[in-house]
């Protein structure tokens, strides 16, 4: 017990001196406490980061599916199989900066290199006949990245995120090569009912143009999408 409460009075001075240093904080009185220590050890809100992170990082993947249905008695039957294997690499950096106790502002930008190898069989049995059809593709992309996000902070209970994303680069395979990109705004609102109940709104849009996703092979020429939604995040 001992331990936690100097843990706890750790982080509340550590938080509490970067504020003053920084000068975010005009007035320190009992009501700055309480709202500190609630935004830093009871609501159930999003990770306040503060500084800069860089990094280069190499992320390989390995997926693959396996589907069979059958139809009309066994009579008519499908097999799907398709894997994927993927490299990236991505350099960059990410800055977070909590402007005061209420606003923060993060953002962060990065390159990243791509190389996908996608392989997929599809087999059917309609009517007694057998079909085959089998898809290779090996995808290279080198693209950039950027973000930004405001997030607001009224109580200890709400989290107000507004969001930009932006992604655009080169990619090719051995039929074609073309740019790409997609742009994404969204705003969402997070309420903290209870420690079992949280209150979640969204809104957003966001464009699509020329985006291959490898996995499960869809390709999406150009399309805008508008979202909105409201509910209750409940844990039993």
């Amino acid at each position: 017990m001992l331990d936690a409460r100097r843990r706890t009075q750790f982080i509340l001075k550590t938080v509490d001196n970067y504020f003053q240093q920084k000068g975010l904080i005009a007035k320190t009185d009992i009501n700055y406490f309480t709202r500190l220590n609630d935004i830093l050890f009871f609501a159930v809100n999003n990770l306040r980061l503060a500084g800069t992170e860089k990094f280069i990082r190499f992320t390989p993947a390995i997926e693959s599916n396996n589907q069979e249905s059958a139809l009309n008695n066994l009579a008519d039957k499908y097999r799907q199989i398709y894997s994927s294997q993927s490299l990236h690499s991505t350099t960059g950096f990410n800055h977070y900066k909590p402007v005061s106790l209420t606003h923060q502002n993060n953002y962060g930008a990065s390159v990243k290199l791509a190389y996908i190898d996608y392989k997929s069989t599809n087999r059917n049995i309609i009517g007694g006949v057998n079909s085959t059809v089998e898809t290779n593709r090996t995808i290279k992309q080198a693209l950039a990245y950027a973000f930004f996000q405001h997030a607001i902070y009224p109580n200890t209970r709400t989290v107000i995120l507004l969001d930009f994303r932006t992604e655009g680069g080169y990619q090719e395979n051995q039929d074609w090569s073309e740019f790409y990109n997609t742009t994404a705004l969204t705003g969402t609102l997070n309420y903290f009912l209870s420690y079992r109940t949280m209150l979640r709104g969204n809104i957003g849009t966001s464009y699509e143009n020329n985006v291959y996703d490898a996995f499960p092979n869809n390709f999406r020429p150009e399309r805008l999408l508008l979202n909105a939604n409201i509910g209750l995040d409940i844990s039993l």
